[in-house]
């Protein structure tokens, strides 16, 4: 996924809650780059987008690369994903340089 696959989505997802009173507790808002799905447990693996919700255009497209970034590397510094050999570490570390070029 890259920036903009994020930042469009992030923008799809404001505009289609855009009605919406709030969001449900206990649910993932996310993106794999190709629009949003709502769900329990992010079986998605997806990056999530509910900073977004009730944000405008501008807004959005301001801040998403920074959320984008934020969201991946608190994922990384938790260890979410990464198997203890390092391997997942460094193939992250390259993905995330690269999408970021």
């Amino acid at each position: 996924m890259t920036v903009k696959e994020y930042t469009e989505a992030c923008l799809e997802f404001a505009r289609a809650t855009k009605t919406w009173g709030g969001m449900r507790s206990g649910q993932f808002y996310v993106t794999t780059g190709r629009g949003w799905v709502e769900t329990c447990d992010n079986s998605e693996a997806g990056v999530r987008i509910d900073w977004a919700f009730g944000q405008t255009s501008k807004y959005i497209k301001e801040n998403a690369a920074q959320e984008f970034v934020d969201t991946l590397w608190h994922s990384f510094v938790n260890g979410d994903g990464i198997n203890g050999d390092g391997e997942s570490a460094v193939a992250m570390l390259k993905w995330l340089a690269k999408v970021m070029s």
